[in-house]
């Protein structure tokens, strides 16, 4: 084919592959712009029904397409061209791969006879994801024998298979990009593949059913993504017949229980207070947690049977203490359990809602004797907040601070957080990746480090429609190092471990063109937060604390709280 009748070929089947994807429900496509992506990237500009969304960072547009598909639950497709822009994706993709996030990754490629040969931006992109893509295709794309037919239905597949992680469709596309004539539009129909439903037999719910109700001191943990709004029916009908104190990790879904009385709100202060608390039985439902004490609990249940549910079949048992696992969704599985659970007599949780209640009045009186601004006080204050707004967290302390005291008395609304691979980078990208995936203003909370990893994503959160609020705790570090040993080191402590800095954001907000303000007292932060909550526009609040007092302060929650009781375990049992 000559390269005069390869221009439209490309444009035409360029064409074809984006209104297959659209076909296939894909919304949402997120392009960083170059050269040998130009067919493609054209091709999404000029269709009317999708959602195009552009950034010149790969990386920083990696994570944006990773929290509007955590948002949307549903595939997006994400295009770079070829070279080191591929390689900058790699960090999202590991968080999609590990957190089950569906995205379609198209990178564009040089065709066989410029690979391995010199030519210029030319890099490997065969496999480079294959650690972690669920499927992968070096696609024919300009290979006029390579026909319609098999592109459709290797899209189709593509698609299929994104639902639970990313994929990656590397593109082999041969110069010339470009055709600037009139092309005849065609129709195209893909394969649809109905969804895979896990459904066990009745027979694995009636020895559950019976396990569950022979015992009479278990506890239910709600682990990463457990409870969607969808499930909250069918899952409190479930916990109402077993009767069963419920822990619920940040990002479980389970804060919407809000002061139900079988929530035991900061189950982490309990153990600080109880570490030698026994069950005979664990029901987990979802994955994850982020509580390394309550991990740490668990591994002390050595005869209790360990129950764990999870809506796919990869394995989650880092404890290796499983001893049987069901796949099936949260609501499917109360919903059934429910026949075969025999009530209790028992009077429910008592002993644990006991304690709940004298940690929950520890806590209060805490953060209502001091008016100083800490790191833990400011969860304390959002969760008192209207809880409908969504919150995004990023890891290290802030997430672990919002595990530990983040708790709206009428429930959260959804909380976010990148807990895959737990990486501090991409966290501005993705929070408003989330918020224009849900249309709705969001709540993040980031540490100085997290921010400083991703600076290039203030340009996304300035072009989005929708508002936020970023809330940067600057401790001038990282805080989650003081509460390690090494913290002992000092003389090399600050420069090797905390990378101890003395920037600020100020500037930054101000050369994105978002409203600022920096705070260091607890009354600015609450005047800040108004004038952000009533501001049509983003927002940026600084929260200026002490990394070297944030370990104190944890400390005297904790002593605070074991000093509220006085009545050994044992009586409370």
């Amino acid at each position: 084919m000559s390269s005069t009748s390869l221009a439209p070929f490309n444009t035409s089947r360029a064409r074809l592959l984006v209104q297959t994807l659209k076909g296939q429900g894909i919304e949402h496509f997120c392009i960083a712009p170059g050269s040998r992506s130009t067919p493609l990237a054209l091709a999404m500009g000029e269709n009317p029904g999708i959602k195009t969304h552009v950034h010149f960072d790969e990386r920083g547009l990696g994570f944006y397409a990773l929290g509007l598909a955590k948002a949307s639950h549903a595939p997006v497709a994400l295009l770079v061209t070829t070279g080191t822009a591929v390689a900058n994706l790699l960090p999202a993709i590991m968080e999609a791969h590990l957190s089950r996030v569906p995205l379609l990754i198209l990178t564009a490629d040089r065709p066989p006879e410029l690979r391995d040969c010199g030519s210029n931006q030319t890099a490997d992109h065969v496999k480079i994801f294959t650690s972690f893509a669920r499927w992968e295709i070096d696609l024919a794309f300009s290979d006029p024998l390579a026909s319609d037919e098999y592109i459709i239905s290797s899209l189709s597949y593509a698609v299929n298979c994104s639902k639970s992680g990313p994929v990656h469709i590397n593109c082999q596309i041969r110069e010339p990009f470009i055709h600037l004539g009139e092309l005849d539009e065609k129709d195209y129909s893909s394969c649809v593949y109905e969804p895979k439903l896990s459904c066990p037999p009745l027979s694995s719910f009636k020895l559950w059913g019976e396990i569950l109700s022979e015992k009479k001191q278990g506890v239910i943990l709600l682990g990463s993504d457990a409870l969607q709004e969808k499930d909250l029916d069918s899952f409190l009908s479930f916990a109402e017949k077993l009767k069963w104190p419920i822990f619920s990790d940040i990002i479980s879904g389970g804060r919407r229980l809000g002061d139900h009385p079988y929530h035991i709100e900061h189950f982490e202060l309990v153990f600080k207070a109880f570490p030698d608390l026994q069950v005979d039985c664990i029901l987990q439902i979802g994955d994850r947690f982020v509580s390394k004490l309550l991990q740490q609990w668990i591994q002390k249940q050595t005869d209790a049977p360990y129950l764990l549910v999870t809506d796919h079949g990869f394995r989650q048992d880092p404890l290796h203490k499983v001893s049987r696992k069901m796949e099936c969704t949260t609501d499917f599985f109360c919903r059934l359990i429910q026949e075969f659970i025999i009530p209790s007599s028992m009077e429910p949780a008592s002993a644990l809602q006991g304690i709940s209640s004298q940690v929950k009045e520890a806590v209060h009186e805490h953060f209502a004797e001091s008016n100083d601004l800490t790191e833990p006080a400011l969860f304390s204050f959002l969760s008192r907040i209207s809880p409908s707004i969504p919150l995004y967290l990023s890891s290290s302390m802030p997430v672990r601070d919002a595990d530990l005291l983040f708790y709206p008395k009428e429930g959260s609304s959804s909380i976010f957080c990148s807990r895959g691979a737990s990486g501090i980078d991409g966290n501005i990208a993705t929070a408003t990746g989330i918020a224009v995936g849900l249309q709705r203003p969001l709540v993040a909370v980031l540490g100085d480090l997290a921010t400083l990893h991703d600076l290039s994503s203030f340009a996304l959160v300035h072009k989005s429609k929708v508002p936020m609020i970023l809330i940067i705790i600057n401790n001038q570090g990282g805080g989650i190092f003081s509460f390690l040993p090494v913290a002992q080191k000092k003389k090399l402590f600050e420069e090797f471990i905390a990378t101890s800095h003395e920037y600020s954001f100020g500037l930054i907000a101000q050369t994105f063109g978002l409203p600022y303000r920096q705070v260091d007292s607890f009354e600015g932060w609450k005047e800040a937060f108004d004038e952000a909550a009533q501001s049509q526009s983003s927002f940026v609040i600084e929260c200026c604390t002490q990394r070297d007092l944030n370990v104190t302060h944890h400390q005297a929650l904790y002593e605070k709280v074991k000093c509220s009781f006085t009545t050994p375990l044992e009586v409370l049992q």
